[in-house]
């Protein structure tokens, strides 16, 4: 068997989480965050966005930056949904995490479809392809830092 291919048994080894129940609880919530945020109405993410509260208030200081805070909302979880796999999943590669979140992030635009007040924007792909990066890169810095921990 070609040494690219795993075996049955390895299969299983590298989909088995890390027994830590708090990057499990770290990726659910990730996870339920963005599907959240992704499914909410426009005239409810448009409470969030008023000035009647501090979140809102903050949120309409965002908007005056590069990025919305629609934008910031896909970079965040995004790159947290990649350092919770990652750290969860420590066998998979990167490219498979990157083409599991990239499928999570195409079917939530393809569900915002049918929610009122929302579209689906190909620019907020991108941002999600960009919050993956900015995740990779985070793990593949903490992974560093704690092998040279290790070491010394």
């Amino acid at each position: 068997m070609p040494a690219s291919v795993p075996a049955p048994g390895q299969v299983r080894r590298l989909l088995m989480p890390r027994p830590r129940p708090w990057l499990a609880v770290a990726l659910v919530a990730g996870t339920v965050l963005l599907l959240v945020g992704l499914l909410l109405p426009g005239p409810v993410l448009s409470w969030f966005q008023s000035d009647a509260h501090w979140l809102g208030r903050a949120l309409t200081g965002l908007e005056r930056t590069a990025f919305p805070p629609s934008r910031w909302f896909h970079l965040l979880v995004f790159a947290w949904l990649t350092v919770s796999a990652w750290a969860l999943y420590p066998r998979l590669r990167w490219w498979q995490v990157t083409g599991l979140l990239l499928g999570l992030g195409i079917a939530g635009e393809l569900m915002q479809i049918p929610v009122p007040g929302r579209e689906s924007n190909i620019v907020d792909i991108g941002d999600n392809l960009l919050g993956i990066a900015i995740g990779l890169v985070a793990t593949a810095i903490l992974r560093v830092c704690l092998r040279w921990h290790q070491q010394r």
